[in-house]
């Protein structure tokens, strides 16, 4: 991802500056959406089928699809992005399934290759305490705007993404869910300091910033992570109140709101949680391959999760670290900018915290002891089992291809090596199926004001047309390549 780095300087703008400066995300032309369309159905159609087609688009083109592209345009002169609003919402806050193992994003947190898994005693501590300070580290380059703005090929990016990852949360509320974000830069005022961390079924609140706006060190750190293992074990299990973020979310909502009605402590530790930085798990698994990681920060350890945090860092008994993050808020390559600077600095200190070792005289993190009757415990048991048959139902393979790699991949110099990915999938899936394969592929828009994504269909003719020839015998490599 360094192509996306340029480095702020004096005579630059800062992280957010000149966000309102970027073109408006334009209404694509009806004629060259229908026309794409076509494009990406045809591998998929046989001759009739797509006589048939091209007649329903044309239909359309010409009768409702007219009108429709009006109201678009229309609505675009009164919104810079005049899909935003509909995609976080259609896409994302009205989907009323849960969001652990469908929606979520996860993935391994690749520190294995120094740190390897072990179970020895304050290892998971330590461990976390370096990647805790890092993440604080670079939520405070986000406040004082000092994250370099991307560009791509000359072009600056949106930055607006980087607002929902720290202090971010997804609410449930019925029919539809909202998004809380709690960010300030340092021109807009104070900002959330703390961070939740769950462990054992029991959730605290810890501080990672100081009242002189100083980060709290790796071994200050490591301290309170020690507190928060030690008083969770002395508790025993606890009632394990982010399972219910792993439920349906009209039945996430409905407990959200019990919860509230019992008690203003409980309202109050919902504050604390939702506002928070980010969070921290202190998972009960014990991965000890990439894959069994993998699928950890997949379906999370729902125990000891909140799955509506925009970022979770999780460590597991075995000390390797994984993530998982709400989707809603914001994309992947924003989560792979944060997590590729954090192991780049981890990786240039060896691992090691190489600063202070003092220890400050800090007050203990804050247990939020929720207060719960049989009815949120009854939906808390329901949900974790729906989470546990939900995650038996997922299954992740990890394989590390030794044969291929981006610099053998550049022997092909007319062939971008995200193509190449691309038609290795396809290569693949129709060695498996004896067919091809309607294929999503992720567009970035962020060159556009707010922008997100955009699908780009992989699948073409002439990928078909090449995958079909690497099956042929009578079809030499030359001419394999040459199509």
């Amino acid at each position: 991802i360094g192509f996306l780095f340029t480095q702020n300087t004096p005579a630059m703008e800062m992280t957010f500056d000149g966000e309102d400066k970027l073109p408006s995300l334009p209404v694509p032309d009806l004629g060259q959406t229908c026309c794409k369309y076509l494009k990406s159905v045809e591998p998929f159609l046989t001759e009739d089928e797509l006589v048939e087609t091209e007649k329903v688009v044309k239909a359309f083109e010409v009768g409702i699809g007219k009108e429709l592209q009006e109201k678009l345009v229309e609505r675009s002169k009164s919104s810079k992005n005049w899909l935003e609003e509909w995609w976080e919402n259609v896409a994302y806050l009205g989907s009323r399934t849960p969001t652990a193992g469908r929606s979520n994003i996860g993935g391994p947190g690749l520190t294995d290759v120094a740190w390897v898994p072990q179970q020895e005693r304050g290892t998971r501590c330590m461990r976390s305490s370096l990647m805790a300070y890092e993440m604080v580290k670079f939520y405070l380059s986000l406040r004082s705007e000092t994250l370099g703005v991307h560009v791509h090929a000359g072009r600056r990016l949106c930055m607006n993404q980087f607002r929902s990852l720290f202090a971010c949360t997804r609410i449930p509320d019925t029919g539809m869910d909202r998004i809380v974000r709690h960010f300030k830069t340092v021109s807009q005022g104070p900002g959330p300091k703390h961070i939740i961390v769950m462990c054992n079924g029991h959730i605290y609140s810890v501080d990672a910033i100081s009242d002189d706006d100083t980060q709290l060190t790796p071994p200050e750190l490591e301290k309170q992570f020690a507190w928060i293992e030690h008083h969770a074990a002395s508790l025993g299990h606890g009632p394990t109140v982010g399972a219910l973020t792993a439920a349906d979310r009209d039945t996430w909502a409905q407990a959200r709101q019990h919860i509230i009605k019992l008690n203003e402590k409980n309202a109050k530790f919902l504050e604390i949680i939702e506002s928070s930085l980010f969070s921290l798990t202190f998972s009960s698994h014990c991965p000890m391959t990439q894959e069994e990681n993998a699928l950890c920060s997949l379906t999370g350890d729902a125990r000891n999760h909140w799955f509506d945090k925009s970022v979770t860092l999780i460590c597991s008994e075995s000390g390797m670290f994984a993530d998982n993050l709400d989707h809603s808020p914001a994309d992947a390559m924003v989560s792979v900018v944060l997590f590729d600077t954090i192991l780049s600095q981890l990786a240039k200190n060896k691992y090691e915290w190489t600063g202070s070792m003092a220890v400050r005289d800090l007050e203990p993190p804050r247990h939020l002891d929720f207060e719960l009757d049989h009815e949120l415990h009854r939906t808390i048991s329901h949900a974790l089992a729906e989470h546990d048959k939900l995650s038996a139902t997922i299954d992740v393979r990890v394989h590390v291809s030794n044969e291929y790699s981006k610099k053998k991949a550049k022997q092909f110099p007319t062939v971008h090596i995200d193509s190449f990915m691309q038609l290795a999938i396809q290569l693949t899936y129709y060695r498996l199926h004896q067919k091809v394969a309607s294929t999503y592929e992720t567009g970035m828009t962020r060159g556009f004001y707010h922008g997100r994504t955009e699908t780009v269909r992989s699948c073409t003719l002439a990928s078909t047309k090449w995958v079909k020839a690497m099956f042929d015998p009578s079809c030499t490599v030359c001419h394999s390549l040459v199509i």
